[in-house]
């Protein structure tokens, strides 16, 4: 900016290496700044033998050259200037943008004033365009996300009765939620359940819901529940959607201390089951060009927990991948449901527990030894806590993330659901790694032995 003939305004000149006296000259203190890195010329900026002494700072840029740009000279003849001139960018075949340079032969404040506002002005109004341009396109995302979030609120159907989904894992928490939500929106519901108790159960909330016993892990299950469901479905009619919620956490304790029998047991359910349960019913998915919702857990996105779950979680989000872009173009569309901590047994502190005796119980001596008999102790204190402030209870929550994949005209391939799940695990998987391993050691027990 440039006020009444004088520079009012900083302007840093970065970089280069050729100037002999940038940045102060033969004379290096005097009463300002003198910053430059010039790229040509042999005097750069700053103080010369002959400079005027009340000067507060001279920083000039050096034009391709031999005296440089402004600055006193051999001979005396610069400028005096009141303020400190600092000017950005570089100049010649390097072609950056900057605020201005002066040359030699300018020895009054008045033509140095004259010189800056040209070039001041010229970037003035780059800057003004920059500006309206990121301006207009942060206007024009605002738009296309607010545009999606209405269209997100229509139901893609008029009529549910005449839509079928199929539900695993209804025998508590999400998907028995679930089942009962979408019975009362209008779905006909299929949901499998993994005991007869929890079938019948499930038979008093509606007389339109179907449930019957399906266990994920196992083929003949599978198999007499595709015949169930494809003799109650009408004539060339098919699925809408099949949501994959059945899952478990496996056994809990240090990754030290489990078997190749602990890790498959999570694995079995919580992804092969998946798998096949999708694979098997996907024909008729297709038929109505549907969609698949599958629970998978934030977990599948940063490893804080107990190993077996973590990876079952970590595979279920990379077969979720997998299969929504190998089904695009059929017209299917596959979701990801994944939440924070919520109160369902899965974090059940007393289950939790029992597990993690029986793991550690079960773990060779010397293992045993080396992590001390008080490091499950702790462990469990932790988890406890981390469950007593981070846990959701609002199951409803998550069932709105389903019924928005489920019945949207624009639903999204993920949705991480809670406010844990959204804040502290969300923060954790976007941190660099070191500090997110820092953060996790910092909250989790180390062995005695260590």
């Amino acid at each position: 900016m440039i006020l009444n003939g004088y520079v009012s305004h900083e302007i840093h000149f970065l970089p280069g290496n050729n100037s002999e006296y940038a940045g102060g000259g033969r004379e290096d203190v005097v009463s300002g700044r003198a910053i430059d890195n010039s790229d040509s010329g042999n005097r750069g900026c700053g103080m010369d033998d002959n400079n005027p002494r009340d000067v507060e700072a001279i920083v000039v840029s050096s034009s391709p050259g031999k005296s440089g740009a402004v600055g006193a000279t051999d001979d005396g003849s610069g400028p005096w200037i009141h303020s400190t001139l600092v000017i950005k960018g570089r100049h010649g075949s390097k072609d950056q943008l900057f605020l201005g340079t002066v040359s030699k032969g300018i020895s009054s404040q008045a033509d140095l004033s004259q010189s800056l506002r040209k070039d001041f002005e010229s970037f003035s109004h780059q800057d003004k365009m920059w500006t309206v341009f990121f301006a207009i396109l942060c206007m024009v995302l605002v738009m296309v996300k607010f545009v999606n979030w209405l269209a997100g609120l229509a139901s893609v159907h008029s009529s549910p009765s005449d839509h079928y989904v199929l539900i695993t894992g209804c025998d508590s928490g999400f998907g028995r939620c679930l089942a009962r939500r979408l019975d009362n929106v209008g779905y006909r519901v299929f949901g499998a359940c993994l005991t007869p108790g929890a079938v019948e159960e499930l038979k008093l909330t509606s007389r339109h819901l179907l449930p019957f016993v399906m266990d994920v892990t196992k083929d003949d299950d599978i198999e007499k529940a595709f015949t169930l469901i494809t003799s109650a479905l009408p004539e060339n009619r098919g699925l809408w959607a099949v949501v994959n919620n059945a899952g478990i956490t496996g056994p809990i304790g240090a990754a030290e201390w489990l078997s190749r029998t602990d890790f498959l047991a999570p694995l079995q359910v919580n992804v092969l089951g998946m798998t096949q349960v999708t694979k098997k019913f996907l024909p008729l998915i297709r038929r109505e060009r549907g969609r698949v919702v599958n629970t998978t857990s934030v977990l599948g996105r940063v490893a804080v927990g107990p190993a077996p779950y973590v990876v079952s979680k970590y595979a279920a989000v990379g077969f979720t991948e997998i299969l929504r872009r190998e089904l695009a173009p059929q017209g299917v569309t596959v979701h990801s449901i994944e939440p924070g901590a919520y109160a369902t047994n899965i974090t059940n502190s007393d289950l939790m527990q029992q597990s993690m005796q029986q793991t550690l119980a079960a773990a060779p001596p010397d293992v045993r030894r080396y992590y001390g008999n008080r490091y499950a102790d702790k462990l469990m204190e932790t988890v406890e806590l981390m469950n007593r402030f981070l846990t959701g209870t609002n199951l409803e929550e998550v069932v709105d993330a389903y019924l928005h994949a489920l019945t949207s005209r624009r639903p999204l391939s993920r949705y991480v659901v809670g406010w844990n799940g959204n804040i502290v695990f969300r923060t954790l998987w976007m941190m660099p790694s070191w500090v997110t391993d820092l953060l996790v050691r910092a909250v989790f027990p180390a062995p005695s032995g260590q």
